[in-house]
Formats: C-alpha cells, structure tokens, sequence
C-alpha cells in the first residue's frame, strides 16, 4: 500500500508538470496523423503502440503476467476509461465544435475532477482554496481559448452542441478512470496498469474503427509513422508519471489535477513556436498569467495544507 509519509528524489509537483508538458505537445504530432487515418483507427495505433512499448519497463514477462492474474479485471475497467471512450468522445467531439470552443470544454478537466473527487472519494473533499484556485484558473482557461480564432464567438447549437457533450463526456470518462486508478492503488504495478490497459483500449478502438470507420490500410507516408512513433512514446511516458503519481505515491485526483491547467498553455506557447501566423496577444498573455495565479495560490506556501 501507499506510504503516505515517504519521500520521494523527485517532487510530485515536478513530475505532474512533466506529465502536462508532454500532453500539450500532442497537438502537432495528432492533426498530422489525421492527415493520413481515421480517428478512431489512428487513436487505437497509438495507444497499443504505447502499451507494447512499457511492457519491457514493466518487469519480466512472468512478472507482468502475474500482476495480471492479480487483478484481471482492472486494465479493462481502467482501458474503457482512460482510452476507448475518453479518445473516441474526444476526436468525434473535435469533429463538431471549433477548437476554441473544445479547449473551453476540455480546459475545465481540472475542475471536473475536482468536483467528481469531492462526490466520490471520501478523502478528497474540496476547500475554500481549491475552489478559488479552479475559479481563477477557468477564467485563464476561457481567455486562453475564446482568443485562438481571433476573439471571434461563434453561436452554439445543433451539432455543436451535441459536440460540446461529447467533449463533456470525454472530459468525465477522463477523470473517472483516475479514480479508478487511485481507488486501486496497491494493487498492481503502475508500470503494468498503464501498459495493459493501452493494449487493452488500443486493440478495443481498432475493432470500433472496424466497424465505424471501415478497412484501412496502413499509409506509407514517413512523417505518419513519425507522428506515431512520436505519439506512442509520448502517451507512454505521459501516463505512466500520471498514473504513478496516483496509484503509487497516492496522491489526490483534485491536487495534482490542479497542474491539468497547464496544457492548454503549453499547447500556446508551442503553437507560437510552431505554427506561422500564430502570434501571442494580450488577452491570451492574461490568461496564461491568470491560470499561473491559480496554480501559485493553490500550492503556496508549500508547507501548509489547501484550506
């Protein structure tokens, strides 16, 4: 089980932002792969690919199988959570909204998980802290994203409305699979759940795909296998820190979800790096600085528990 009191060389602060930095640089590698592939088949080659890439990071091949014999169920439970629905009611959802209004939506996974946290686990009861820290940081996440398509509003309905509850959905399936993983901390290798669990998801979407999307063959194009090689080392390295941090060292959906914040920054900062014509203005500069606001305010001073 958990040793609540043991210390770690690297802090757990450290390794959520790691973990956020590696998600914010998805975007690139994710709309050049959908150049070439279906969604739903694109998303299940990664996620296996990444699973297939930690099974030599997860121990022996004996020791993988026994961590499974332990607790069989538990990779499909996290896998129908964390991959399948989460990334097929995420790209169907990008398919129906723009993406200013998708990064509002899914911005506010801090705060959904945040307030699933609060309604499901005992331990993990929001204060007056942690609901000024996710007020702050949703007013950044909302000037962040409503200035990406040059401040422009456009009216919502009809399908994108429906849009903005897939993306809902995603958001929920997000964050309830981390409760599952921390419910079942203790119980398996973290390195394993995370490996089992992408083959599981991956190989799940690729049969939807099958069915949704139809036959397709493999493309030749190099800079699609990049993307993937890309992505599937990045899912990997992402997840596994994040479910490390929840599963082994147990820490709170709602605390380290507060860090969640900081992709759609980065996400930003890299498309200013990335993409021509994409220019930093001073609302975006706002909420960057709001959401850092949040963060700093929730976790200073580092020695006194959020209220």
């Amino acid at each position: 089980m958990v040793n609540p009191g043991l210390s770690y060389k690297v802090p757990s602060w450290a390794l959520a932002v790691v973990s956020c930095l590696l998600w914010s640089s998805a975007f690139a590698g994710v709309k050049t792969g959908l150049q070439h592939a279906p969604p739903l088949f694109f998303a299940g080659l990664r996620f296996t690919l990444a699973g297939i890439l930690l099974i030599p990071l997860a121990g022996s091949p004996l020791k993988y199988l026994r961590e499974l014999r332990g607790s069989p169920f538990l990779p499909f439970k996290v896998g129908i959570f964390q991959t399948v629905l989460l990334y097929s009611l995420f790209f169907l959802s990008l398919n129906l909204v723009p993406g200013s209004v998708g990064a509002v939506v899914n911005g506010m996974l801090p705060l959904w998980a945040a307030l699933a946290a609060h309604v499901l686990l005992k331990d993990d009861k929001m204060g007056r802290r942690m609901l000024v820290s996710l007020g702050i940081g949703f007013g950044g996440i909302v000037l962040l994203s409503v200035t990406r398509n040059g401040g422009v509003p456009g009216e919502i309905g009809g399908p994108e409305l429906v849009g903005i509850f897939l993306m809902l959905g995603a958001s929920f399936a997000n964050v309830l699979g981390q409760i599952v993983v921390y419910h079942s901390r203790g119980t398996m290798n973290s390195m394993v759940l995370t490996s089992s669990q992408f083959i599981l998801g991956g190989l799940m979407l690729l049969g939807i795909s099958r069915i949704v999307e139809g036959a397709f063959v493999l493309p030749p194009a190099p800079v699609f296998w990049g993307a993937l090689i890309y992505l599937g080392f990045l899912s990997a390295a992402a997840f596994s820190i994040w479910f490390h941090l929840l599963s082994v060292r147990g820490e709170k959906v709602s605390v380290i979800g507060i860090w969640q914040f900081l992709i759609p920054v980065a996400g930003a900062a890299l498309s200013w790096l990335i993409i021509p014509g994409d220019d930093p203005s001073w609302p975006v500069f706002s909420g960057m600085i709001l959401i850092a606001s949040a963060i700093i305010y929730f976790f200073y001073p580092s020695n006194r528990s959020p209220e």
